[in-house]
Order: structure tokens, then C-alpha cells, then sequence
């Protein structure tokens, strides 16, 4: 491929990175939304996966080997239990202000500073080989997707030739323009978070889609024709597979104990995640990652063995693309394993230059002035020192990649690294869960760890093959060839990794325990080890807590902030620290308070780590030693403050709670009242109509004794018809009394439904026949129910009223359907009238109704009926509602009663 357009599209691809990272701190809403997402947050973690993963592991299956599997099984594992350990280590890491694995190894261990340097030189030495890795792959890859001249060990590309130089300044510029601008490193990175995220992405898309094209287009069609050529790539490259498991047993574990201590999945996982609850999707959305990236690696392998048997393995993912001239493929997966590489050496970088900077650099320029003297503004020391630290990180790795990393594979290089990071598991780990763990036996057990790492995997690295032949015959003359490091201690039969595993692990553990049991630690370990182990038990009461004392004026305290922060931050952090305490005082020539000390410290120690902010209080104050007890005591009060602050926050919510439910009942109330009234004046409304006419007649009759014989008639017939328009009235008032006081019992019965609907249209047919109106039945075979027959027989004959009344004039028509749903039977009435509208479908059920809007009120000659009607299907346990009727134009009347009704007195 045109080399032009590789470095084009890599130089495309860098810039859209520096695009989005830019894009999403210059918009805060966004930037909080995104890095809040737990799916922002998995693929970030993706980060595990580096050009290793993408490069390597297919050229470990291309041997016909399977353990690169073991690399995914020891995240998996860790991955589905974030929510225990992942969960301790991040609530510690977030109370504490705690930012690297070197800060959080020495925070439990009494905060010394020399605990600090080991740590962080440790890491840079296991570290750097797996940055030069990337970089190796990232060379290997433009090499082979632009047909370069090929470099190996002994005969390496000139230094100005090399891509590899260029890729590592332009990565190192990105990291210091978007990882070293703020000074707090307890803030969020969003724009790092969300970059790492759509580079995960990217490299699983690349690897997905050629994974697809060479499993459907490199082998013979069909399903079985695929298989079958996979395998024959087995059978072929490796007639038996590895039976080395316990060299896959400590590959699974060094790979979980190194998701755990990896300086990026740190940066990652814990510094960039403020949010618990996000480790619970994560905990399957990561492992999902795993599995999808992985899904290809056998069949691209398979592919390479047999297309291009003479070709490196490690590049099959490129070079199956342009062996079936596919340019595009080629180049886009040469993107992913550019978006692997890239994402891994970045963060590592960031995290690794905050280590040394933060344990190293800054003690340096704290204890000697002339150092200071090159910043005169202190608080720029954390940016500059952490910006050449990562300068000085890159330009080691680059001269590991050019002189060292071509003597093993990608995956030695990895897994050589995954050994050393796994080392610091055991203080970490053993210091989350033991409090008697302590400083000698960290230190003791690292060191011891680190020996036998660099004996066994990394001392072959920097010795020519004849210079360990010659170590090996010098070693065999003195009768100590047992000391060998490729067969240490006469374990000839097991790999170099699976050695290492098991000597500096057994070394590492054994003298962390000795020791931590042999020694007391000291008062500052024991109280660190009291908040380590009960981190879950004290909760945000660590954050309060005081664990210092001693005597400084707050003068000195604000100054020291200023000298590192600045004063626009010192500001802002003693504003927060008063809105805590407001009881305070802030006068500068007045004490400091111990909580103001605890405060600056932890402040500090988010930005120059916590040996160096420890240095600087000593630095200030004259500190008395606090014994357990009071440290104890401290928490315990502190949790119990927090306590008493929820008990209030929760009884004014109780209170406030109450106060709304009363504004409620309250309102209900004046409804009701109002609702009493309007129901009083209907009632006498309805009672004064016929009171009225039958007062007038009677009065005609009265004075009027000659009156004709039909005239009197029909008089006396109106008083009569009225006096039973009054009875009826005050018996529907008698009878909702009766049920709203529950005097009323149902006579329960067992009776046919479909038998009361037809007495029903019975009783009224003569009515229909005078309003010409058409009744039409579509009833089921309905079931025998349980319940009050006269009374659902009444709610009948006031719903066919109602059909009747609202009925077309000209051409009226009812129907009413009957049938079984869900042990239920279901009456439906419909007639041909105006219908309901629905803003009265609610309001023509109630008996107390007035409506704040005069327009909407409940239709005239309504009366109580459908109030009693919706009591006595209440009573049966059933329902009762109007809707639009979908068979004819007007309103269909509902209706649901149990089949199985039971009845409680």
C-alpha cells in the first residue's frame, strides 16, 4: 500500500483523537454525561487490550497454542467480581485521594517516601518493556502494510528512518497537551476517558469485520468446509496441545493480579471512575469485550497458516487482507492495531509519569532549593514534572524497542510485564484484608518478588545468548547449575513464566508474612491499616475524619497550599473546607484545626500524591503521634456525626412528607365539602321539581271542585307519577348511604347473567318498541357467577336506561356483547347516541361532584344511578368504566365481574 496514504490516515486518525478529547472537555454537560456512562466506563477499561491482544495473540494461536486465552480468563474473573474487591480498592482510593498503585501502596504503608520510590521505580522498570511492545507492534504493522524494508535485531532500520521515532513523539505531545493541563488529578480526564472509549471501540470493529472476511472468504464455502481447514490448521502447526497447565494456571493468575496493579487499568478503573454503581455493568459488559475481540483470533490464524505459511505470524491480521487485494480491510485494521498500541502507551505514560513525578520528583524538589530554583512558581512543579516524566518514560521505551524488544514475541514481551505488576497484588491485596500487614514485609516481599523476576525473564533480555551459555557453564563449574535462570532450581520441564510464577510469588508472600508477623508496624501504619481493612465500616466518615495531630497557625497551612495549588485553587479548597466546618476559625494567626491539616493533606495528596504531601505537612507542623484508639475514636465519632446528619436529613424529609400529605387531605376536604354542597342542592333541586307540581295540582284541585272528570284524572295520575319520582330519588339516597356506610350486605347467590340481561330487555322492551330503537345481544356462552342478582339486575337496567335516554332519536340502536377474559366476565352496552366526552368519562361516576370549570358538569338527568351502579360492581370486586364504542357511534358502557367471586362481610 501507498506509504503517503498510511501515514495520512494515521496522521487523520491522531487528530480526530485530539479532536474528541478537546471536543468533550470544552463541553461540561457532555463530558459529565458521557464519562458517567458505565458503558464509557467498560470500554475504557478495554484499554487492557493493547497491540498485544491485537497482534500477538494471533500469533500465539498460529502455533497451534491456546494459552493467550489465559491472558482474558484472569480479567474475566476479576471483572465479574468488581463489585467486592474492585469496590474495596475504589472506595479507598477516592476517600483517601489516593491516584496510583505506588500511592496506594505507600498510603497503607505509613506514607514513607522510600516505600514511594520503590514502588514507582518498580513499576517504571516493568512497565517501559510493555510500552516498547506497543511501539513494536505499531512499527511491525507500518511495515508490513506498506512492504518497508523489514529491520531485525542485528541489522535495525537507521534511527531517523524509523517510524516508530515519530509515532513516539507525536503520542507524547497528545499526552502532555491533554493529560498534564489540570493540576488536580482528582478531577476527571473526560476527554482521556472518552478517547480510550471510541479507540476500544474502533479496535474491536477492525477486528471483527476482518475476522468475518477471512472466516468467509479464506476458507472452502460452507460451514464444514470452514472447520475443517481450522482443523487442519491444529493438527497441523501443533499435533498435541500444550500440556503445560501450570504455566497456564500462572498465566491466568499473573493476567488477574495485573488487571488489578496495572498503572492503566488503575487510571482507568479507579481514578477515572467516580461512580460505584458503574462497576456492576461492568462487571459483564467488560467480559463481553473479552469475548468478542476474541472470537476471531483461531480462525485468522488458521487463515494465515494457510495462505502465507512464510510470514511472520504476528501480522496474519494485516497481511490476510492484502493477499486477497483488499486495500481498505488492510488499512482499517491496521487502524485498530493503531488504536490498541496508542490507547495503551498513553495512559500508561499518564499513569507512570504521575508516579514518578509524584514520589520522586517532587520529594527531590522539596528537599533541595537549588532544584526549586529552576520553577520559581511551585505550583507548576506537579505539570513540569509530570510532562518530563513522561518524555523521560517514552524515550526509555523507545530504546527498548530499538535495542532490546526484538529477541522475544509480542506475548513474552506481555506476559514479562504482567509478572512484574503482578508483584505488588500481594502488599496491595494482603493490606486491603490484613491489619497486621506492615512496611518491612511490603518491602521485603516486593524486592524479593522483583529479583526473581528480572533473574528469570528480563536478565536473558539485556545478555546475548552466548553470554548465558557462559553464565550457565560458570554457574554448573561451581556446582550451582541448579541457579540457572531458564531452569532456576532444576525446574527444566516448565516454562520460564510458569518458574517465575511460582518462585517470585512463593518469595514474595512467604517474606510478607514473615516479616509483617516478625515486626509491629508503627503507629501510622496501624492507623492507615485500621481504614484500609474497614473501609466499608467507617464509609464516608474516613473522608471526615481527623487522623493528625499537632500544632501549625493556619497562616503557614494556606501558604503551603498556595505554593503548589496556586491561589485561585487554595481559595476554592478552603471555601469548601469552611462549608464543611463552618464552626472554624480561619484567622491566620490562629491554630490551624486538625481538620484543616487532614484536609490541606488530603488535597495535596490528590495532586503530588501522598508520601509528598506528608513531606510538605512535616514540613510546616510539628506532628505528636495519634495512637489507634484515638484514630478509632475519631472514625467513630465522625461515623456517628454522619449518622445523626442522615437521622435529621431523614426526619425533616418524614416531616416534609407529612406537611404535603396534610396540604393533601386538606384539599380533599374542601372538595368533599364542596362536593357535600352540590350534592345537598341536586338533591333538594331534584325534590323541590316534583314537591312543586304536586303542591300546584293539589292546589288546583282544592279550589277547583267542578273540575271534569279526565281533567282530575289526569292530575291525580301526574301527583301520583311524581310522588314515585320522589320515592325513587330519596330511595337512590338511602341506598348510597347505605353503601358508603357498608350497611349494605349483598345476597350472594349463584346465578346466569346472560338470563338477567334478557329479563332486563324484557322488562323494557315496550320501551324500546315506543323510541323505535333496535336491541341487538352477541352474548357468549358466559358462566354461572357468584353475586347479589337484584342488585346487578339493577346496575343493568340503569345502563340500558341511560342507552335508552342518549339513544339517536331518529333510528336508535343498543347493543350489548357479553364474553370471558382472564377469569372475568366482560358486559359491554353500546349505543348509537352522542357518547361521552372524555373529560366527563371520570366525573358521571361521582355523587359530590362540582367542577371548577362551570362548563363541564356532569350531564343533565344523570342523577345518582351510575354512582350507585359503580358501588355495586365495587362490591363485587369488578370494574366499571365508558369508553368509545368502536361498533357504533356513541358510548360503550363496561362492565367486569369475577367468575369466582368471594364475598367479605
Amino acid at each position: 500500500m501507498n506509504t503517503a496514504i498510511v501515514i495520512v490516515s494515521m496522521a487523520l486518525y491522531l487528530s480526530l483523537l485530539f479532536g474528541i478529547a478537546a471536543f468533550i472537555d470544552r463541553r461540561k454537560t457532555l463530558a459529565v454525561l458521557l464519562s458517567s456512562s458505565p458503558y464509557i466506563y467498560s470500554l475504557s477499561l478495554a484499554v487492557y487490550c493493547t497491540g498485544w491482544t491485537y497482534f500477538g495473540s494471533v500469533g500465539r494461536a498460529a502455533s497451534g497454542n491456546l494459552d493467550f486465552l489465559t491472558i482474558y480468563l484472569g480479567p474475566t474473573i476479576i471483572a465479574v467480581t468488581m463489585p467486592v474487591v474492585y469496590k474495596k480498592m475504589l472506595r479507598i482510593s477516592k476517600s483517601l485521594k489516593i491516584n496510583t498503585v505506588s500511592d496506594f501502596i505507600t498510603t497503607r504503608y505509613g506514607k514513607g517516601i522510600a516505600t514511594g520510590n520503590l514502588v514507582a521505580l518498580l513499576t517504571v522498570l516493568g512497565i517501559v518493556p510493555y510500552i516498547a511492545l506497543q511501539i513494536r507492534a505499531i512499527s511491525l504493522g507500518y511495515q508490513a502494510i506498506t512492504a518497508f524494508d523489514t529491520p531485525t535485531h542485528t541489522n535495525p532500520l537507521p534511527l531517523f528512518r524509523d517510524p516508530a521515532l515519530y509515532l513516539t513523539a507525536l503520542l507524547g505531545l497528545f499526552t502532555v497537551l491533554f493529560a498534564t493541563r489540570r493540576i488536580a488529578t482528582s478531577e476527571k480526564n473526560a476527554g482521556l476517558v472518552v478517547t480510550i472509549a471510541f479507540e476500544s471501540l474502533i479496535k474491536l470493529l477492525a477486528f471483527l469485520l476482518v475476522g468475518l472476511v477471512v472466516t468467509f472468504y479464506a476458507f472452502e464455502p460452507g460451514i464444514d468446509g470452514q472447520l475443517s481447514d481450522i482443523e487442519r490448521y491444529f493438527s497441523k502447526a501443533n499435533a498435541e496441545l500444550s500440556t503445560e497447565y501450570f504455566s497456564w494456571f500462572a498465566m491466568m493468575v499473573f493476567s488477574a493480579l495485573a488487571f488489578l496493579m496495572l498503572p492503566r487499568q488503575f487510571e482507568m478503573g479507579i481514578v477515572e471512575n467516580d461512580n460505584e454503581g458503574q462497576l456492576h455493568k461492568a462487571a459483564w459488559l467488560f467480559p463481553l469485550y473479552l469475548l468478542l475481540i476474541n472470537l476471531f483470533v483461531v480462525p485468522i490464524a488458521a487463515a494465515g497458516n494457510k495462505w502465507l505459511p512464510d510470514q511472520n505470524s504476528e501480522l496474519y491480521i494485516l497481511a490476510l487482507p492484502l493477499k486477497f487485494d483488499m486495500p481498505g480491510l488492510a488499512l482499517f485494521t491496521f487502524i485498530g492495531g493503531f488504536s490498541a498500541a496508542t490507547g495503551m502507551i498513553i495512559v500508561s505514560t499518564v499513569a507512570l509519569s504521575r508516579m514518578l513525578s509524584n514520589n520522586i520528583l517532587i520529594p527531590a524538589f522539596i528537599r533541595h532549593e537549588r532544584l526549586k530554583q529552576l520553577f520559581p512558581a511551585e505550583n507548576r512543579i506537579p505539570i513540569y514534572t509530570r510532562r518530563i516524566s513522561i518524555m523521560a518514560i517514552l524515550a526509555l521505551a523507545f530504546l527498548y524497542y530499538r535495542f532490546l524488544s526484538g529477541k522475544y514475541s509480542l506475548v513474552s514481551i506481555g506476559l514479562i510485564s504482567f509478572a512484574a505488576v503482578s508483584q505488588f497484588a500481594v502488599s496491595a491485596i494482603g493490606g486491603m484484608y490484613w491489619k497486621q500487614a506492615n512496611k518491612r514485609g511490603a518491602i521485603g516481599g516486593l524486592i524479593a518478588g522483583f529479583f526473581i523476576w528480572f533473574y528469570i525473564l528480563l536478565l536473558p533480555s539485556f545478555v546475548s545468548p552466548e553470554g548465558i551459555k557462559a553464565f550457565e557453564a560458570a554457574l554448573a563449574s561451581m556446582g550451582l547449575s541448579f541457579l540457572s535462570p531458564l531452569q532456576f532450581m532444576g525446574m527444566s520441564d516448565v516454562s520460564p513464566i510458569g518458574i517465575a510464577f511460582f518462585w517470585s510469588m512463593l518469595l514474595n508472600v512467604g517474606l510478607f508474612v514473615v516479616l509483617s508477623l516478625r515486626y509491629k508496624p508503627d503507629l501510622s501504619e496501624v492507623n492507615q491499616a485500621e481504614i484500609f481493612t474497614q473501609i466499608f465500616k467507617y464509609g464516608s466518615a474516613v473522608e471526615q475524619s481527623v487522623v493528625w495531630k499537632g500544632s501549625v497557625k493556619v497562616r503557614d497551612v494556606r501558604q503551603l497550599l498556595e505554593r503548589f495549588l496556586g491561589k485561585h485553587q487554595t481559595d476554592a479548597i478552603i471555601r469548601q473546607f469552611v462549608y464543611r466546618y463552618n464552626d472554624i476559625s480561619m484567622i491566620d494567626d490562629s491554630p490551624a484545626d486538625a481538620r484543616l491539616v487532614n484536609y490541606a493533606e488530603k488535597s495535596l495528596a490528590a495532586v503530588i500524591g501522598s508520601s509528598s504531601a506528608r513531606l510538605l505537612i512535616s514540613s510546616i507542623a510539628r506532628e505528636e503521634k495519634i495512637t489507634l484508639d484515638e484514630v478509632v475514636e475519631i472514625l467513630k465519632e465522625s461515623q456517628e456525626l454522619i449518622r445523626l446528619n442522615k437521622e435529621l436529613r431523614r426526619a425533616s424529609e418524614q416531616l416534609q412528607n407529612a406537611t404535603t400529605e396534610l396540604q393533601k387531605a386538606n384539599k380533599r376536604l374542601r372538595e368533599q365539602d364542596e362536593r357535600k354542597d352540590e350534592f345537598l342542592y341536586t338533591v333538594t333541586h331534584e325534590l323541590r321539581t316534583p314537591l312543586t307540581a304536586i303542591k300546584s295540582l293539589v292546589e288546583i284541585l282544592c279550589d277547583n271542585q267542578d273540575l271534569p272528570d279526565d281533567v282530575r284524572q289526569q292530575y291525580l295520575v301526574t301527583i301520583s307519577r311524581e310522588t314515585d319520582r320522589m320515592s325513587r330519588l330519596i330511595a337512590q339516597v338511602l341506598d348510597l348511604e347505605n353503601f358508603e356506610s357498608g350497611k349494605h350486605k349483598l345476597e350472594i347467590d349463584k346465578f346466569n347473567i346472560s338470563e338477567v340481561i334478557q329479563e332486563c330487555i324484557h322488562s323494557l322492551e315496550e320501551i324500546f318498541n315506543q323510541k323505535n330503537i333496535v336491541v341487538r345481544t352477541d352474548l357468549a356462552r358466559l358462566p354461572e357467577i357468584w353475586g347479589d342478582r337484584d342488585r346487578i339486575t339493577q346496575v343493568i337496567l340503569n345502563l340500558l336506561s341511560n342507552a335508552i335516554k342518549y339513544c339517536s332519536p331518529e333510528k336508535g340502536e343498543i347493543l350489548i356483547s357479553g364474553y370471558v377474559i382472564d377469569n372475568q366476565i366482560k358486559i359491554n352496552i353500546s349505543d348509537n347516541g352522542p357518547g361521552v366526552k372524555p373529560e366527563l368519562r371520570q366525573v358521571i361516576f361521582e355523587k359530590f361532584y362540582q367542577a371548577p370549570n362551570q362548563t363541564i358538569r356532569k350531564p343533565k338527568g344523570s342523577g345518582l344511578g351510575l354512582a350507585i351502579s359503580k358501588k355495586i360492581i365495587q362490591l363485587h370486586r369488578g370494574r366499571i368504566w365508558v369508553e368509545d364504542s368502536d361498533q357504533l357511534s356513541g358510548a360503550r358502557f363496561c362492565i367486569t365481574l369475577p367468575i369466582h367471586y368471594q364475598h367479605h362481610d
